[in-house]
């Protein structure tokens, strides 16, 4: 489970600490997938399209400036790729320049006709120091319901 206490293990050590911001609230299971929100769009018109129907979707973004985020997720909206989603996972986002907007203002404006839950984290993103991976197809939970986690609900090894 990644939590803002712990990370599988008691007394893990890691470089920085966890930490987990809800922008809001719920509970969902669904499967990860996601990866760099610039890639993600770019797939967005093409057979590689992944499926989002009830997934628990994660994106990270470096060096593109707010604007930028707002205009991609604002494509990712306007396709019909949010209508789907079951919760969004949102890692590290690294904008040089000058900041007009609040990421958190972005998110909750351009989301505020869904349901889902949203969580942001610091635990992935390109420019994280102390990053954990995170399994693209495996079952997840996020729970905004006390320690605001995702919870990785089945291995990500194949069993024999």
């Amino acid at each position: 489970m990644f939590t803002s206490d712990s990370l599988y293990a008691p007394g893990l050590k890691t470089l920085h600490q966890l930490t987990f911001e809800v922008y809001k609230n719920g509970k969902v299971d669904g499967c990860l997938i996601g990866g760099n929100l610039f890639v993600i769009n770019n797939l967005l018109a093409t057979k590689y399209k992944p499926n989002l129907e009830g997934s628990l979707l994660f994106w990270e973004d470096v060096d593109d400036g707010l604007a930028s985020v707002e205009f991609q997720l604002n494509q990712l909206k306007l396709s019909g790729a949010l209508e789907g989603i079951g919760g969004m996972v949102i890692g590290e986002v690294v904008h040089e320049g000058e900041k007009t907007r609040d990421l958190k203002e972005i998110i909750l404006e351009l989301t505020g006709d869904y349901d889902f839950p949203i969580i942001k984290t610091n635990i992935f993103g390109h420019k994280t120091l102390d990053f954990y991976p995170i399994p693209i197809g495996v079952k997840a939970q996020i729970d905004t319901s006390g320690s605001e986690s995702l919870k990785i609900l089945e291995s990500v090894f194949i069993r024999e």
